[in-house]
């Protein structure tokens, strides 16, 4: 071959290289300018990758390209609100993206944005339609769980717990959350199936909201609840483990318990000593032991259950044969709204019927339970035809000028004639009738008896010694030995916050947070367990002002204004400003935020318009409530200058 014929192969070789080259340059090029700036796939591979900046960026460059491109506006708006940028993820959604190009997890961090704002209603409307609408979506099922057990809505906390088990990948955060709504709702055979089926399908609980500590002593706690203290060791074992850098407190006090239950004494000792300062931290933790009963607490306690027994918390709860012993009508009652509509109380054989007869209608409701006192107000609640439970729509009142049956508290009425004449709905919390919740000592006590089978408890009258000190087989245990611990609860061992907490579990009537909002309206005067913690006096008292201040739960209120005033002038006075009043000296701190700490106080400051007395008339007055007949006072403790 000649050299010419060389030089033209090797040319022609160069030059496919060079074409090849630039075609897969040309491709190379087309194929980033495809997955990067051009198109959003880039940006939400980085987004599902948890990559929140490089999404943002990714997200940026392709709207510098194409502003409106709908999936890079989404990108941009959820990588905004992940990295806590709320203004501008919202400034998106609201400006640049209609609801129709919003997707579940849209809907979901927009909630977010709202819990933030401290928006929680909102957010669970939002959640809420969401979860109803679309498909599964788990960190929305769980994050609604959350948010709705902390506002007490167990049951529907509980449904969607069970939906997020179902979704592949989810199962155990979805049981675990499950066993920790059958804690809250004391189903502690459902907590303890659902906690350990959770725990067995992921024993670290990656995607569970607590730490898998947690729900260990979540599932030991129910199993000694259920007397199942070698089950509840299988679980503790692994937070017990001497090697173990940190110890765990609560571990070490479980396992006492669990040894207590199989008379251990000496190991339980151990264990307690381990716990350290366990209960002392915790004073108000129920005991995870079974009820014994208030007829079990007399032969040691006796003044004060006796006492206890002629208080208002024991005798505001009526079933069975006591129903028949209450006042009622001798004949019909009109409805308060609809004089053709009338409601008849009749006894058949050992149970008290109600009979509403609208037009030519007849409906029945038989009276389970009535709750109140009748020296004050009396609620008659009943199951209707279809299961559900409804209070009547009329309730005994008693005063000191009259007595009769008024419109019932709480029946707003419904534009269905038929319905609002039925009476009120009320919720049932898995099985339980909620009113229940604050009238006994363990409403599961009064859930299906003749399944469950009723405990000890279901036999004390209205709220027993174990609704406030807890289970009390343990302390029976340990009564008459030297074990160091008691093993109840010690309520007034508690700090004032913790046992206002725990007052106000039942002594609040409506939404904490709505009232919290509106704490000036009249109507929160039945929420004393909230009100008061508005007031200078309780915020500013340095922990010295509880509920436990003035009442003593196990006797009915004081009714003697001078009572109360005397509590006031211990602190709102001078010395001497009353007779014989020693303890009058100011010893309230009156401060509050960064400066609580401050050694420079000012002392609790004296009343310059009465100093002596006329404390409540002005600072908490009597307010009347004319759908129980009553008036109450209001703990919003503040002046009311038109006093």
């Amino acid at each position: 071959m000649t050299r010419r014929g060389k030089t033209y192969r090797v040319w022609t070789r160069v030059a496919g290289i060079g074409l090849v080259l630039g075609l897969g340059l040309f491709l190379l090029h087309i194929y980033r300018q495809g997955e990067r700036p051009d198109n959003a796939s880039a940006a939400l591979a980085a987004y599902e990758q948890k990559d929140w900046p490089k999404a943002a960026d990714l997200a940026r460059a392709r709207l510098k390209a194409a502003a409106s491109d709908v999936d890079a506006l989404r990108i941009l708006a959820r990588a905004s609100i992940r990295m806590g940028r709320d203004p501008a993820g919202i400034t998106i959604y609201n400006d640049r993206l209609s609801t129709e190009n919003m997707q579940p997890e849209d809907f979901f961090l927009l909630g977010w944005t709202l819990i933030r704002q401290g928006n929680e209603e909102l957010a669970v409307k939002v959640w809420s339609k969401t979860a109803q609408e679309s498909l599964d979506h788990p960190e929305l099922l769980l994050s609604l769980a959350n948010l709705l057990a902390r506002q007490q809505h167990l049951d529907e906390a509980t449904d969607l717990a069970q939906r997020l088990a179902r979704i592949p990948g989810w199962e155990s955060a979805g049981s675990l959350l499950m066993g920790t709504n059958r804690m809250s709702l004391e189903d502690y055979d459902g907590a303890a199936e659902a906690l350990q089926h959770g725990l067995e399908r992921d024993p670290d609980a990656r995607k569970a909201p607590l730490n898998s500590s947690v729900y260990r002593k979540l599932l030991a706690r129910s199993l000694l609840i259920l007397v199942r203290p070698t089950e509840a060791d299988r679980w503790l074992e692994p937070l017990l483990r001497s090697e173990q850098a940190s110890p765990d407190p609560e571990a070490s006090w479980l396992a006492s318990r669990s040894a207590l239950q199989q008379g251990q004494l000496d190991r339980a000792r151990v264990e307690l000593a381990k716990s350290g300062t366990y209960r002392a931290d915790n004073p108000l933790v129920p005991e995870p032991s079974p009820y014994a009963g208030s007829a079990r607490c007399t032969p040691c306690h006796t003044e004060i259950s006796k006492a206890h027994a002629q208080a208002r918390h024991a005798r505001s709860f009526h079933h069975g044969a006591e129903l028949l012993s209450l006042p009622r009508p001798q004949g019909p009652l009109t409805d308060p709204d609809d004089p053709t509509v009338t409601h008849t109380f009749e006894q058949e054989g050992e149970k008290l019927r109600v009979r509403t007869k609208i037009e030519d209608r007849i409906f029945h409701t038989f009276v389970d339970y009535a709750l109140g006192t009748t020296d004050r107000c009396v609620t008659m609640i009943g199951r209707d035809g279809d299961g559900g439970y409804r209070a009547l729509r009329r309730s005994y009142f008693h005063e000191a000028k009259e007595s009769g049956w008024g419109r019932t508290s709480g029946d707003a009425g419904s534009p269905d004639k038929v319905e609002n004449a039925r009476g009120q709905l009320i919720h049932v919390r898995d099985g339980v009738v909620r009113c229940l919740y604050c009238h006994v000592t363990n409403p599961r006590a009064f859930r299906d008896p003749d399944r469950d089978g009723p405990g000890p408890e279901a036999a004390d009258a209205g709220i027993g010694c174990e609704r406030c000190h807890g289970p009390g087989a343990h302390h029976i245990a340990v009564a008459e030995t030297d074990f160091p611990d008691r093993a109840i609860v010690n309520v007034g061992t508690a700090s004032a916050e913790a046992v206002t907490i725990q007052c106000r579990t039942c002594h609040i009537v409506g939404n904490a947070s709505e009232i919290q909002n509106r704490r000036e309206e009249p109507i929160w005067v039945r929420s004393p367990g909230a009100t008061m913690t508005f007031s200078r006096c309780y915020n500013e008292s340095d922990g010295a002002l509880s509920c436990l201040t003035c009442h003593d739960p196990h006797r009915d209120a004081d009714r003697s204004p001078a009572f109360y005033e005397r509590k006031c002038l211990e602190c709102h006075s001078t010395v001497g400003a009353i007779p014989g009043a020693a303890a009058n000296q100011p010893r309230l701190k009156a401060s509050s935020g960064p400066e609580r700490n401050s050694k420079a106080r000012p002392t609790a400051s004296v009343c310059k318009v009465n100093p002596a007395h006329g404390c409540l008339s002005c600072h908490m007055p009597k307010v009347r409530i004319p759908v129980l007949h009553t008036s109450l006072t209001d703990h919003y403790i503040r002046a009311h200058r038109e006093k």
